[in-house]
């Protein structure tokens, strides 16, 4: 009796034992699967991390670009606006430097205009062209001064040696035809020279020398006309054109 039931006491701890053993199976067993599911789980918790990052990602470069495309057209916009506004500034600049200028020059004008109006009166009245009122004119038939004299003398060598011998070349083929061309160019040549210095110089000198002091007196007035032109477009000083307000719009710009 009492070894029947050692043995049936055995067979239980037997059948426990195995029980135990399945039951840590069963254990192990769940437990790799849940540990299968926490990596699966991880995984595509990684996953969708990822996913989120990227979406934050997108939404924030579009939400940068798009803003920084709004700040870059406001930009060009104001750009814009300063510009047309300096052009505005500039261009009301050119008007009151212009309108300084007359004002400033108005007393040599009308002075050269009096003089150019009286000098064509008294060619007028004597009956003397009005080319004898011209740099030309007084260049080679009333030379004064050392750059006058350098002039006549170029235009000595032009006349009594470079158109006889150009004409001479181009209408002469022989030595004695192109010699005869040469001395028909030149005489020519002083023919009408002599003709408008007598007609002009000779018959007219003093009132020429007279209306000479009138050209004088114009160009001094023109130097001065020019000079004062310079120092205006020089003037960095814009208080004269009353130009504020572009100033304040474009520093609000």
């Amino acid at each position: 009796m009492e070894g029947q039931e050692i043995l049936n006491g055995g067979i239980n701890e037997l059948v426990q034992l195995k029980e135990e053993l399945q039951g840590q199976l069963t254990a192990q067993t769940e437990l790799k699967t849940l540990k299968e599911n926490v990596e699966k789980s991880e995984k595509q918790l990684t996953n969708i991390e990822k996913e989120v990052s990227k979406l934050i990602e997108d939404s924030v470069n579009k939400a940068r670009n798009e803003i920084a495309k709004n700040y870059d057209k406001d930009i060009n916009h104001e750009r814009i606006n300063i510009r047309e506004t300096k052009d505005k500034k500039a261009k009301e600049k050119a008007k009151g430097i212009k309108k300084r200028i007359e004002k400033e020059t108005e007393s040599y004008v009308e002075e050269n205009k009096a003089i150019r109006k009286e000098t064509r009166q008294r060619f007028k009245e004597r009956g003397i062209p009005r080319y004898c009122d011209s740099t030309w004119f007084y260049t080679l038939f009333m030379p004064s001064g050392l750059k006058d004299i350098l002039i006549c003398a170029i235009f000595a060598v032009c006349v009594i040696v470079g158109i006889p011998a150009l004409m001479a070349a181009c209408l002469a083929d022989k030595w004695w035809t192109k010699a005869i061309v040469y001395v028909l160019t030149l005489l020519l040549e002083s023919a009408v020279y002599i003709t408008i210095f007598l007609l002009t110089r000779d018959k007219d000198k003093y009132i020429l020398e007279e209306m000479r002091a009138n050209r004088n007196n114009v160009k001094d007035n023109s130097k001065k006309i020019r000079k004062i032109k310079r120092e205006i477009k020089r003037d960095s000083d814009e208080s004269w054109y009353n130009l504020g307000d572009y100033d304040d719009k474009i520093k609000a710009i």
